[in-house]
């Protein structure tokens, strides 16, 4: 015979069907129906959700979206003695379909040598293109100027470009990515060779 078992209060423990669920009195087919139609519906609430997850593009970034990475990066690749630098988003506009971009230019820079040290995130790389510019001069035209330096930066790791910047001149800093979220980020700065990063 088997052994008789009491809870600790000393009642005995609730009967339990043959799969171990509290029985109903009788086979428990109650109960297990119950619990199938809770999973049924918890199954296809859970499918829509997912569903509906995929169906919806990712929101646009709020305007402080990577302030945190920037502010962090911009510490970590500067350069006191350096020329400055530039960050933010890379933009999407509706005049062009094949990216995002972003551009600043430092008006005077003093005649040298110089590495721009360039970080990016939230997409795979970021081309960065540094040109002078005649400074005081008009550079709407950024095409014409003539470029520096040119290179991709690969997202996570620090891209270091060599320049030389004649006397009188200014520096246009370019970056372009195919990825057109709207959440690629870049920092870059212009700092003395081997200095920044």
């Amino acid at each position: 015979m088997g052994r008789k078992v009491t809870a600790r209060n000393g009642r005995a423990p609730p009967k339990r069907d043959w799969h171990g669920c509290p029985g109903t009195g009788h086979d428990g087919t109650v109960e297990r129906r119950r619990l199938l139609r809770v999973v049924a519906v918890l199954g296809s609430v859970g499918l829509a959700a997912v569903l509906t997850g995929c169906t919806h593009a990712d929101p646009v970034p709020k305007p402080q979206y990577g302030e945190a990475w920037i502010d962090r990066m911009t510490g970590l690749i500067s350069d006191p003695d350096g020329q400055g630098g530039t960050s933010g988003r890379l933009e999407v506009s509706d005049d062009d379909p094949h990216g995002a971009h972003a551009a600043a230019y430092l008006e005077s820079i003093a005649s040298g040598t110089y590495d721009v040290v360039g970080v990016c995130r939230s997409t795979d790389f970021v081309d960065l293109t540094v040109r002078s510019f005649r400074s005081g001069t008009d550079h709407d035209d950024a095409e014409h100027e003539p470029v520096l330096a040119a290179g991709a930066i690969t997202c996570g790791a620090t891209t270091r470009l060599h320049i030389v910047v004649p006397r009188g001149s200014g520096v246009d800093l370019e970056a372009s990515t195919s990825d057109r979220s709207g959440r690629g980020l870049w920092v870059a700065s212009i700092v003395r060779p081997g200095h920044g990063g």
